[in-house]
Order: structure tokens, then C-alpha cells, then sequence
């Protein structure tokens, strides 16, 4: 039960935030400490502290919970007012989600400069889609048959040209799309130009059973009619089923275990 968690982690928050500090549950899931007089030491060894503490489950009325911390802070005077601390504070949040591998992170300006730039490179990457997908372009990386050395298929790889005629970084590109919630969009069109592609090797004389794999994700896998959407693709281009692989990528995998 979400509400007993929340009682929860807001008795163990007060257990452990120094004397002169007050704890707020200023969202659903998310705790604001006012702790006058902290400095850049004692608030990273806090929060330090408090990472490890959650390694141990919540104990509540309803069993015992593990938790995930998102950890961040902000200082005056360099976020002056109330607005600025809370704006700061979220905008360094935003980064330990992002990044998995730091436990807490600081505001500095230059976040502030780095969140621009992502949020820049997202709404580009959105026109695009809009503009039936501008831009993105698939690469085919040769599959050899090892004992043979025949060519026996390709893997379509996204690519996605920035204004200035660069290739973007790729995991950047997926990053975005993901935190904008478009990957499925973006996989439904790899899904039907890769096959499409694919036809027309065959077409122009490539062995029946050359294949394009394609790389789809946890969310893909988990959609009620992902089955369906394969099919109508392997029919619309006369293709059998041995021409399409679908591999789930790892770092979904990871993420996603279920």
C-alpha cells in the first residue's frame, strides 16, 4: 500500500535529518528537508547516509518494502528564492533518474545549461516525428554466417541526423525518445521500413530466407497487439516469418526484468 510506504519513509527521514532541519512531503512520492546552516559536507554525507539506510526494507503494517531513493539538493544563496531551491533541487533530481549510477547529485548552473540542451535536442527530435520522420535513417550492419562467410542477413540500426548534417549519438537519440515517451512510434516505423527493406533485397535477387533483425524493447514485448503489428508487416511485404528476427535489446532487459 502506497500510503503506508509513504508514512513509512517520511518516519525515517524524520529519525535521521538533523535536529534543526524540517521534513515536507511536498508531492505524492517526493520529500523536501529545510535544513538551515547545512553545508555542501554535511548535506552530501546525508544523503549518503540516507542511500545506505534504504538498503534495509520499509517495515510497514503491510510487509517489508525495498525503496529507491532519487536523492538531490540545492543551497541559497545560489537559488535565492523558495521557487529557485525547489526548481534547482528537481532539476538535479532529474539527472540522478537519468543516470542510474549516481546515488545524488548537487545543483550546479552548468545543469541548468545541460537540461536546455536536452530539452532543445527533445523538441527537435519531436518535429521530426512529426514530420514523418525526417532524419531518421536506418543503417544495415552485414550478418555473417561464421562457418560459411555468406551473407545471411542485416540488423537495422537508428540513426538520426541533427540540423547541422552530424549523426547523433544513437543512445542519446533513444534516451530522448524514451523520455518523451515516442520509442514505440519510432519502433513501429523501424519495424515496417526494415521489412520493407527487406522485400526489396529479396525482390532483387537475395536468398528467400535473408533476414533483418530488429532491435525492439521491454515496452514493445508488453503491448497487447505487438504480435499482430509483426504479422501485418510480414504480410504486407510478402515476407515469411524467417525473415524478420526480433531481439530484445539488453539494457531494456535490465531495466526491465518483468
Amino acid at each position: 500500500d502506497l500510503e503506508e510506504i509513504l508514512l513509512a519513509l517520511a518516519d525515517l527521514l524524520k529519525i535521521y535529518s538533523p535536529k534543526n532541519a524540517e521534513v515536507y512531503h511536498v508531492g505524492i512520492d517526493t520529500f523536501a528537508i529545510l535544513w538551515p546552516d547545512a553545508t555542501q559536507k554535511t548535506v552530501t554525507d546525508f544523503m549518503m547516509n540516507m542511500y545506505e539506510y534504504t538498503v534495509q526494507p520499509l517495515e510497514t503494517g503491510q510487509g517489508s518494502f525495498f525503496v529507491t531513493l532519487g536523492l538531490a539538493a540545492a543551497f541559497y544563496p545560489q537559488s535565492s528564492t523558495v521557487e529557485e531551491l525547489m526548481t534547482h533541487a528537481e532539476i538535479a533530481l532529474h539527472k540522478v533518474k537519468q543516470d542510474k549510477k549516481l546515488k545524488y547529485s548537487i545543483f550546479s548552473p552548468v545543469d541548468m545549461h545541460q537540461l536546455k540542451e536536452r530539452v532543445d535536442f527533445e523538441v527537435q527530435i519531436s518535429q521530426c516525428i512529426r514530420n514523418n520522420m525526417e532524419s531518421f535513417q536506418l543503417y544495415y550492419q552485414p550478418l555473417i554466417e561464421a562457418s560459411t562467410g555468406k551473407l545471411a542477413g542485416a540488423e537495422a540500426l537508428l540513426r538520426w541526423q541533427t540540423p547541422q548534417g552530424e549523426l547523433a549519438n544513437p543512445e542519446k537519440v533513444v534516451a530522448s525518445l524514451e523520455a518523451t515517451d515516442q520509442m514505440g512510434i519510432v519502433g513501429s516505423w523501424i519495424l515496417n521500413e526494415a521489412a520493407k527493406q527487406c522485400a526489396k533485397w529479396i525482390s532483387k535477387g537475395a536468398p528467400k530466407d535473408f533476414y533483418v533483425h530488429i532491435n525492439a524493447t521491454a515496452d514493445d514485448l508488453i503491448k497487447k497487439d505487438y504480435a499482430k503489428e509483426v504479422m501485418a508487416v510480414i504480410d504486407r511485404y510478402n515476407l515469411s516469418p524467417e525473415n524478420i528476427l526480433i531481439e530484445l535489446t539488453e539494457t531494456s532487459f535490465m531495466k526491465n526484468m518483468a
